[in-house]
């Protein structure tokens, strides 16, 4: 019997986490200009802004990369425009990242800081947060995101443009699975 139930869970379910590596939600006005490419390394956040500004970074293909286990940081960059009506997030799928730094950037200004992860206290940890998820700022003009994922299990990143509700479906497969096979 538990044999069946994991040959269901590898061939049939697994299949349903297979993302791209940045997928937008159906429905959105939100246009990525730079496509999302990759540095791995120590850096501050200025040096990761202006390697990326410099084109150092990696394309990351369209299909789901895996980045397996590293000490350094992994440094995401893409440029978007926002002009949607409604409340858009940048989601990392994966819920184990440890912590997840953004840096947003317009007109080679830094706009914000955020954290969000495994390893950051929030009090009010629950579904509509389990993954680590950003606003995305609305505006007509360019805003670079610049992500610094620091983690201590195998990455493959997987990112979600879209509403609450879209990143929130997009997880249940995975959370109705996790309670199946720990019992509850």
């Amino acid at each position: 019997m538990l044999q069946e139930l994991c040959n269901i869970y590898l061939f049939l379910i697994t299949p349903l986490f297979a993302f791209q590596t940045l997928e937008l939600s159906p429905d959105i006005n939100t246009k990525i200009i730079n496509k999302p490419s990759y540095l791995l390394g120590e850096f501050t956040q200025d040096e990761a802004y202006n390697k990326f500004k410099n084109k150092e970074f990696i394309p990351l293909t369209k299909e789901l990369k895996s980045f397996g286990f590293s000490n350094d940081s992994l440094w995401i960059c893409f440029e978007a425009i926002n002009n949607s009506d409604k409340e858009l997030f940048l989601s990392l799928v994966d819920s184990s990242i440890d912590k997840v730094t953004l840096y947003k950037y317009q007109n080679n200004k830094l706009l914000k800081i955020e954290q969000d992860g495994l390893f950051i206290l929030k009090s009010n940890k629950n579904l509509e947060n389990f993954v680590p998820k950003f606003y995305l700022e609305k505006s007509n003009n360019p805003i670079v995101y610049l992500l610094k994922i620091n983690s201590s299990v195998p990455l493959s990143i997987e990112m979600l443009i879209g509403s609450n509700s879209d990143i929130i479906n997009s997880q249940l497969p995975e959370i109705v699975i996790l309670f199946i096979f720990i019992g509850s």
